[in-house]
């Protein structure tokens, strides 16, 4: 099986084709060296990032040895904030390695969609940044391209630093690269590294970290040019940039973190990763109630401008502009200094060597929140703080997602949240084998304020309300009415859709933490999406919540079977879960809290995929 390639049609890598014991789905990336995959391993189950070198790539030496550095680069370390690599090979001429999938996406992407970070999510994902990179100076590595687009966060937000392919070691044993060229991305870059260099340390990293810092704060890159040349020259003569210009709230402890981690001398940086997470975790400290919120995302521009330049050399006699990469600026002349300056063998993320792109963002106004008569009482740390938990009692197993998207299927693992198949009860388990690994995506679109429901295309399809959907094709549902899915012929879901009730709170008196993905601090079009099983299990249901959930009996958002009384009220306030049983305060909602839901008794507890294997 090892040795194996099984192509579909003229395509070897098309969805469902075969390397080795890798199943190959979608395609998350591709560059002038080669394309990344979603894949699973056929024996074992799991997901995968699979990248794939074109064979005309692989035959160039330096192309390789620069691609299996990054395995033995990945391999050498092993932390829950860095990329984990599975596997590596090479199978009929086609170099594979085969990373953790990371389901998150990238730090750009959590840009694009939700704008600039609360300062103290901000600081938390740099520290976790820090802690993975703390164990790659431990393991005598440097990175060398660390930025947003190489931070990809994982199911629970934890950030992993990955795309490993300029790492080498900080002796300087394996470099691959010419000298006095500077690889890496120029806008992150520390001025050393852009002046070439050979004896870059850990201290280049922490300034890319510094620089990640201040994109994550303001949305804005730190240095910018009309060429990547001109970029580089900002680097190293023009000031560091404040954050402050930008978001005049910024505390001072935070803004002193990216002067310092983005100092031009190397020796008046933060000197170790660990040094850099002990001013990290000051500065979370001395915030409090976690910052400012967080701003708004807006409609990216792509201007299409362009212009010539050779990243390496100057213009030689006789040179052509077919041999000098493209760079794309606006109007204005600013070029996307996030692109990597990369030498001829290109990248992978889904343009050819040297190509950049610029987007112009600009971040648009948010009302001002209406301050309703609400708080609450007790500690509300000691509420539950878990993308996922259950309430389970009298019956009934309730799973509520503090999330903007859940993913519905027959796998009972990662990447699917949940699992259709095992289930508390045995009567319809064989049918449900007919459902597929991922069947189903519920997702609510922040910027488009719009809750969405797409078929993954899945083998045995999916109705909605007696029509079938088409593959990945999302259909946008709409407050109010109840939908009804037919999964796979073998499992009949209801799908109700709840409106937002009120503004959201300034605050409740008791804010400690971040503004979270969800919770009542968000203006989300939406309160709550509830998926019940009225055939094989009415005790059980799942339900996506935005702000806020109301459960028990006839007239709540989930309405329990044979419940009655009032209704309790959950919620999402800076990152944790709380509750009330009716008008009144809200209470922290802690682990193995016993919630009154009219007549019914439910036990909270934090999520996990044991929940589908118990039998009721």
């Amino acid at each position: 099986m090892e040795g194996i390639t099984v192509a579909l049609g003229d395509d070897p890598l098309a969805p469902g084709s075969r390397i080795g014991p890798y199943l190959l789905g979608g395609r998350l990336g591709e560059g002038g060296m080669g394309v990344v995959l979603k894949a699973e391993h056929a024996v074992l189950m799991r997901a995968v990032a699979l990248k794939v070198m074109r064979p005309e790539i692989a035959a160039d030496r330096a192309c390789l040895d620069r691609f299996l550095r990054e395995a033995r680069a990945a391999a050498a370390v092993n932390h829950q904030n860095l990329v984990a690599i599975h596997d590596a090979g090479e199978v009929d001429g086609r170099t594979f390695l085969a990373f953790e999938f990371v389901p998150g996406g990238d730090l750009d992407a959590v840009l694009a969609r939700d704008g600039a970070l609360a300062p103290a999510r901000a600081l938390e994902l740099i520290a976790g940044c820090a802690d993975g990179l703390q164990a790659l100076h431990e393991a005598g590595l440097v990175h060398r391209d660390i930025k947003p687009h190489n931070i990809f966060l994982d199911r629970h937000g934890r950030p992993k630093l990955g795309d490993f392919g300029l790492a080498r070691d900080a002796g300087g044993a394996d470099r691959l690269t010419m000298t006095g060229v500077g690889m890496g991305t120029p806008a992150y870059m520390a001025p050393e590294q852009a002046n070439g260099d050979p004896g870059i340390d850990v201290r280049a990293d922490i300034h890319a970290l510094g620089g990640t810092l201040y994109t994550l704060l303001t949305r804005r890159i730190p240095f910018t040019g009309a060429t990547p040349w001109a970029v580089v020259n900002a680097v190293v003569n023009d000031p560091v940039p404040d954050p402050r210009a930008v978001r005049p709230d910024l505390p001072a402890e935070v803004a002193a973190i990216v002067a310092r981690a983005m100092a031009k001398r190397r020796e008046e940086r933060f000197q170790t990763p660990s040094e850099l997470r002990v001013a990290l975790a000051d500065a979370l400290a001395a915030l409090g109630t976690g910052g400012a919120a967080v701003m708004p995302a807006a409609p990216a521009q792509t201007l299409d401008r362009t212009i010539t330049c050779d990243l390496l050399a100057e213009d030689k006699p006789g040179s052509t502009s077919d041999s000098h990469p493209t760079v794309k600026v606006g109007p204005d002349g600013e070029v996307d200094a996030g692109a990597t300056m990369a030498v001829a063998a290109g990248d992978w993320a889904g343009a050819p060597a040297g190509v950049m792109t610029s987007v112009v963002q600009t971040p648009a106004p948010k009302a001002a929140p209406v301050v309703p008569a609400e708080r609450i009482d007790g500690d509300l740390t000691r509420g539950l703080e878990a993308p996922w938990i259950a309430l389970v009692g009298d019956g009934c197993h309730v799973l509520l997602y503090a999330r903007r998207q859940i993913t519905l299927g027959k796998l009972c693992e990662a990447p699917v949240d949940v699992c259709l198949r095992k289930h508390p009860t045995t009567m319809f388990r064989d049918d449900c084998l007919r459902i597929s690994r991922q069947h189903l995506q519920l997702r609510f679109d922040a910027p488009t304020n719009r809750l969405l429901l797409g078929d993954l295309g899945s083998g045995n399809g999916t109705l909605l309300d007696g029509a079938a959907m088409g593959p990945n094709a999302p259909q946008a549902i709409e407050a109010g009415g109840e939908r009804r899915l037919h999964v796979a012929g073998a499992l009949t879901l209801n799908l109700r859709a709840h409106a937002r009730k009120g503004e959201p709170p300034a605050s409740l008196g008791n804010d400690a933490g971040s503004v979270g993905d969800c919770g009542l601090d968000q203006s989300f079009a939406f309160d709550s999406a509830v998926l019940s099983r009225p055939d094989n299990r009415p005790g059980m249901a799942y339900a996506l919540v935005l702000r806020r959930l109301s459960i028990g009996g006839p007239g709540s958002d989930l309405v329990l079977p044979q419940a009655s009384g009032a209704a309790a009220e959950l919620a999402l306030w800076r990152g944790r879960w709380i509750w009330r049983p009716g008008p009144g305060a809200w209470q922290p909602l802690s682990d193995g809290l016993v919630v009154s839901a009219g007549n019914k008794r439910l036990k909270a507890r934090v999520g996990g995929y044991d929940i589908f294997q118990t039998e009721g």
